[in-house]
Parts: structure tokens; sequence; C-alpha cells
């Protein structure tokens, strides 16, 4: 979730705590009864789906990004929040660990991006790729 902390500042840690409930039930309403979704730290959801390709996995992650305000605030307004999100393979990734670490990676590159978006962690390593050294 991008900004979370202004959320908790603004409208306290009760209505903090139900974005994020509310963020983890737009998580499970996205995804397939037998994958994994669940809260990862923090402001964090972690959403495993075994078995898809990366442009499925995208279209989740583009479903995520604009989740609906149903929480809200205390000044009686819809909370709203957007979601930045990391896609990484199970292909590229030689165990769970590193998976993780790709995911997050490319997950503050859509935070970098300005958040409310999603990147794909291979699409970011061909880029760095193709970066020429400077002399």
């Amino acid at each position: 979730m991008d900004h979370f902390k202004p959320i908790n500042d603004v409208h306290g840690h009760a209505v903090g705590d139900r974005v994020l409930a509310d963020l983890a039930q737009t998580c499970r309403e996205h995804v397939r009864p037998d994958d994994i979704a669940g809260r990862y730290g923090g402001d964090e959801f972690v959403i495993l789906v075994p078995g898809v390709t990366s442009l499925r996995a995208i279209q989740i992650a583009a479903r995520l990004t604009g989740p609906p305000a149903r929480v809200i605030g205390s000044d009686g307004k819809p909370v709203t929040f957007t979601v930045s999100a990391g896609i990484a393979e199970r292909t590229s990734c030689p165990d769970l660990p590193t998976l993780l670490a790709h995911a997050d990676l490319a997950m503050y590159e859509a935070k970098r991006a300005g958040g409310g978006c999603w990147r794909l962690f291979e699409d970011i390593e061909q880029a760095a790729d193709q970066v020429l050294p400077t002399a």
C-alpha cells in the first residue's frame, strides 16, 4: 500500500486497521481459492499465484492497483489509497526468498514511478542490463 502512514496519522490506527483489512479482502476477491494471499508485514501483502503466466499476474495487479474506497475515515469520507505491485515469476527464481526479493524490488520500482501501478521484475532486470556504463 502506498503512503499508509498518513492514513494512520490523519484517521487513527483503527481506521488504518480497517483499510488493511479492506485491502486483504480485495486481494482475496481477485485470486483463486487455492492461491495464497496475505499480509507480509506492515503495509505489504503477498499473493502467490502458482501456475499462471505473467500476463495473468499483470491482470491481477492491475485490478489491485486501484481498489475501491470502502472504508470511511474519521472525517466521514471514504479513505482513498493506492497500491503498488511488484511481480516476479518463479521461473527466474531458485527459491522463495529470491522470488520475494525480486517482487520487492519490482514493487519499489512501482513506488518510485509514483505508486498506484505495477512493475514486472523481469522488465526491471532487462532495463538494468541495457544501461551502458559511463566513462
